[in-house]
């Protein structure tokens, strides 16, 4: 008797305690529940972020575009009238419109042929400079250290 008592005794304690289980079941499911709504509100709210983010970095950029496009468009025609206003110019001076648009052609063209050449003659001589002064610095600092530099070897 003693054995069939602790079993229904354990029957008995195993009723109730079912209940507190499955309410925390239910409770902690809910609250997985939740946090994952949330999770995925988060995930699409990040996600429609980035869709804006692109159509708006799109947009602009088309914008940007279209006015280097515009104003490019203008510095050109700009330019070009510019330009034949200056062939007039001296093709007036010297009785002979298609001298002036010559004369005025070639300018064009030499002036930037010029530039780049000046430029490239700066450039080379600096460029030449500072490596001089380099390798005579790595000289003197062999001579220091071995007694010799690497030209007298």
């Amino acid at each position: 008797m003693d054995h069939q008592t602790e079993q229904s005794e354990r029957e008995s304690s195993a009723e109730p305690d079912a209940a507190p289980v499955e309410s925390l079941r239910t409770v902690v499911a809910t609250a997985l529940a939740e946090i994952l709504e949330y999770l995925h509100y988060t995930l699409v709210l990040q996600v429609d972020r980035a869709k804006y983010l692109a159509t708006k970095t799109a947009f602009f950029a088309a914008v940007v575009f279209l006015g280097m496009v515009l104003g490019g468009t203008l510095v050109l025609v700009a330019g070009a009238l510019l330009l034949l206003g200056l062939a007039g110019l001296v093709g007036s001076a010297l009785d002979n419109f298609w001298l002036g648009a010559v004369i005025i052609g070639f300018a064009v063209l030499a002036m930037p042929c010029m530039v780049l050449s000046i430029t490239w003659l700066i450039l080379k001589r600096r460029i030449s400079y500072s490596l001089k002064a380099r390798y005579q610095q790595m000289k003197q600092e062999q001579r220091e250290r071995f007694g010799r530099s690497i030209q007298e070897v």
